[in-house]
């Protein structure tokens, strides 16, 4: 399993979150750390990738020390 780290923008936004749906993204978040499997993208312009669940996307990085979330909300708020 690869170390999840969240930056503090990240947490920001995912105390905003509904509780089941903080839990959904966790869950699906350590789901692809433990086997990289999920909805994953890399984004265009940026290095980063891109976890979609249901209307939730989570963009993180994926390096040598593990994987570093550095935005989660809804599909509509998280790409501006």
């Amino acid at each position: 399993m690869r170390k999840v780290q969240y930056t503090a923008t990240a947490l920001k936004q995912m105390r905003k979150l509904a509780p089941e749906t903080r839990e959904r993204l966790r869950s699906k978040i350590s789901e692809f750390a433990e086997t990289g499997k999920g909805d994953v993208t890399a984004m265009q312009g940026e290095p980063v990738f891109r976890l979609r669940v249901g209307d939730y996307r989570v963009v993180f990085s994926d390096g040598p020390a593990g994987i570093s979330i550095l935005r989660a909300g809804h599909r509509r708020e998280i790409y501006r």
